[in-house]
């Protein structure tokens, strides 16, 4: 209703998580296979859903946004300064 009210356009946007990365991890506490496994299985569902609606169209997946050798994360799934000006630049782009 929101966005409805102001003429925004929404874009979903999944974002990377420790369980879909490449980078460097070392530094986080080893993480519960339970939380790995809802993780993965929750984001193969949204992938599944989203491809059936005419989100489809708009949806942004960054979940491989950051694979590369740099410490990105403070928690599995929260971003240091860094990560999160990557996710930004990562947008911009893609909105240009």
């Amino acid at each position: 209703a929101i966005l409805q009210k102001y003429d925004i356009e929404f874009i979903p946007v999944l974002q990377p998580t420790r369980f879909t990365t490449t980078s460097k991890l070392d530094h986080l506490a080893k993480e519960n296979l339970i939380r790995k496994q809802v993780f993965q299985r929750a984001y193969r569902i949204i992938l599944q859903e989203i491809s059936k609606t005419p989100l489809n169209k708009k949806f942004i997946s960054l979940t491989s946004a950051l694979n590369d050798e740099l410490y990105y994360f403070t928690d599995p799934v929260h971003l240091s300064p860094n990560g999160y000006l990557k996710i930004a630049q990562n947008l911009a782009q893609r909105m240009n």
